[in-house]
């Protein structure tokens, strides 16, 4: 069972499906928003493993901000999703080729666009 941006990364390294892996995603991002704040959802928000692709990393980095930010115990246990990637030159884009990028982009939240990556709201939050 997926709980933590940790089970997350591990399991993302073996799958190859994007559009199933943004589905698990959007469950970890319900599940944790309704967590209350404690230990538990501290741990969730720990450093991950490397999926082994950068643009899934800055996703988890960005998505990981997004659902802690202000809800941390401790803040410092972001501060691995802080650090800035080695390379956002490019876009990324779990879920290319989309038609509607630039709407997709608008909708992105703040700290996944910083990390370089498109990803609408409403593909990981229930509407």
């Amino acid at each position: 069972m997926i709980r933590t941006y940790s089970d997350f990364a591990a399991w993302k390294a073996a799958e190859a499906d994007n559009h199933f892996a943004v589905q698990v995603l959007k469950n970890l991002v319900t599940e944790l928003q309704a967590m209350v704040p404690g230990p538990e959802l501290d741990q969730a928000h720990g450093e991950p493993p490397s999926t082994g692709h950068p643009g899934w990393d800055r996703l988890i980095q960005g998505t990981a901000l997004w659902t802690g930010a202000g809800r941390l115990n401790d803040p410092a246990v972001l501060d691995w999703a802080r650090r800035t990637p080695d390379d956002v030159s490019d876009i990324f884009d779990p879920l290319a080729p989309q038609r509607r990028f630039a709407l997709s982009y608008l909708r992105t939240p703040v700290p996944l666009r910083e990390k370089g990556v498109c990803l609408a709201r409403g593909n990981l939050q229930g509407v």
